[in-house]
């Protein structure tokens, strides 16, 4: 006796529906792939993250910075040299960081830093900053107790010749009210000061006369000077450090 055939088994209904599921399952597994993949890359970039923050901990240690309050008719500005971030580096807290965003406000004598995530414009707290530098300047931080018998306040201070003498410039930049037209402007003037330290004693500077005083003891500075046609009406800052540098280099 044949037994009929169970069509049932041969249908294309049974392939029809493992043919859907193959390609379900598939999409699942890569699925879970792409989400455990974004997952552990979340993880990573949050890792970076924290290890980023631990790594500037110290250097965001300060308070927000209170801007000034300028517009376009205002002249000058309180920044030394621009008022736009400008890269440099700084020893803080017992850290040197590198590549810092820094301004320098120079009316109020104090250094400003971009927080690298928040945005936040920063103030370093002075007893914590040893020095900072920025392209062809290294500002030192001298403190009133270390400068006896000096004319010198605490602050900071830009070292531009260093050996057996330094010399320093005190950049800084007085507010001035104006008052034209019934409308009130800012006047941001220069009002720098240049010392002279030589065996532990600081001399205020100024004219050429004054440098050659202090560096008596070089009698070639005269000639050095003229021959070299140095002008400090000019540029009274490159005149003195170009003296100092080469009181230094003649062996005093």
């Amino acid at each position: 006796m044949v037994r009929p055939v169970n069509n049932s088994l041969f249908s294309p209904r049974p392939f029809l529906f493992w043919s859907l599921l193959l390609p379900a399952t598939a999409f699942c597994q890569t699925n879970l792939l792409d989400t455990a993949f974004l997952l552990s890359s979340v993880h990573h970039a949050k890792e970076i993250y924290s290890n980023s923050l631990r790594g500037q901990s110290h250097l965001y240690n300060g308070v927000q910075y209170k801007e000034y309050n300028v517009s376009l008719d205002d002249k000058g500005i309180p920044y030394f040299e621009s008022d736009d971030w400008v890269e440099g580096s700084v020893d803080y807290d017992g850290e040197i960081h590198d590549r810092v965003s820094i301004l320098y406000d120079v009316v109020n004598d104090k250094v400003v830093i971009e927080h690298g995530v928040r945005g936040l414009k920063l103030q370093l707290i002075d007893e914590k900053l040893k020095y900072f530098t920025l392209p062809g300047h290294r500002f030192v931080h001298l403190v009133r107790d270390t400068l006896k018998n000096s004319p010198m306040q605490s602050g900071y201070y830009d070292l531009l010749s260093n050996g057996l003498v330094k010399f320093y410039v005190k950049w800084h930049k007085e507010r001035l009210e104006k008052i034209e037209d019934q409308q009130k402007r800012w006047i941001f003037a220069d009002n720098n000061n240049f010392y002279i330290w030589k065996k532990g004693i600081y001399f205020q500077v100024k004219t050429k006369s004054a440098v050659l005083k202090v560096l008596s003891d070089n009698k070639t500075l005269r000639k050095f000077i003229r021959e070299n046609k140095i002008s400090f009406r000019q540029n009274r800052v490159q005149a003195i450090a170009s003296v100092v540098s080469f009181y230094n280099k003649s062996g005093n």
